[in-house]
């Protein structure tokens, strides 16, 4: 990043999504396990550079799920279909927990791409999937 640009900051009121595989989601909203994965620092991104059609879509491309399916491509009516959602939260919620940030080399909040690493976020899987909720069907299908 050149010296004089401004770093890409995220703001209380930024919606972060995550990709919500079947089982970690319920009629009632996320659940915590959606926040949990193998990784130190959960991924997100940034709702106004990926919305949750953009965002299915892009995981409808990963091989291994493709290969799951056995299907040579999806979409995110796929997924939907298949019971994957997107959970939305607002960063600040996350901050107020402690989570934080990991900046990209660059020094930015966030990607090119919108893609955010949250810190401290596995710690906080029951608290955070009470303030997360689903996004609506119509942003998720067809949409994004």
């Amino acid at each position: 990043m050149p010296s004089n640009a401004t770093p890409r900051r995220l703001r209380a009121e930024d919606i972060l999504c995550r990709k919500v595989d079947p089982g970690q989601w319920d009629e009632d909203g996320v659940l915590p396990d959606a926040f949990r994965d193998r990784y130190d620092e959960q991924s997100f991104y940034l709702k106004s550079a990926k919305p949750p059609g953009a965002l299915l879509r892009k995981f409808a491309s990963y091989p291994s799920l493709r290969t799951r399916f056995g299907r040579p491509h999806l979409d995110e009516n796929d997924l939907y279909r298949f019971g994957y959602r997107v959970a939305e939260v607002n960063y600040g919620e996350l901050a107020a927990l402690g989570c934080t940030v990991k900046q990209t080399g660059a020094g930015n909040d966030y990607g090119d791409d919108g893609h955010v690493n949250i810190a401290g976020a596995k710690a906080y899987a029951e608290e955070i999937a009470i303030v997360a909720r689903i996004s609506p069907q119509h942003e998720c299908v067809g949409a994004g």
